[in-house]
């Protein structure tokens, strides 16, 4: 259940960058912004889909209660990026 909710926080994380992109914000995470950079918008989903294979496998991996504490602080850490992506885009939204 964990990865499952990863894999939704990655798909809002690409929804609300390229959102933020449109109105005019720059990506400040340097490898996500040279993947942008030289790939544009499909950059950033071929970024995204060797991340959550890695997370799934490294969380395979792992004894089972490790697993799911380490799916559940992934996909906190990926809730808080899109919760500040949304929250510029509010911000910038309502001026």
């Amino acid at each position: 259940i964990p990865l499952t909710y990863f894999v939704v926080a990655q798909l809002l994380d690409i929804i609300t960058t390229l959102m933020g992109m449109v109105l005019g914000f720059s990506e400040l995470n340097p490898l996500t912004a040279g993947v942008l950079g030289r790939f544009g918008s499909f950059g950033l989903l071929a970024q995204k889909v060797p991340t959550v294979l890695l997370v799934a496998i490294a969380t395979s991996m792992l004894p089972r209660r490790t697993a799911i504490a380490a799916g559940w602080a992934f996909t906190v850490l990926m809730a808080a990026v899109v919760a500040s992506n949304v929250g510029l885009i509010v911000a910038v939204h309502h001026r």
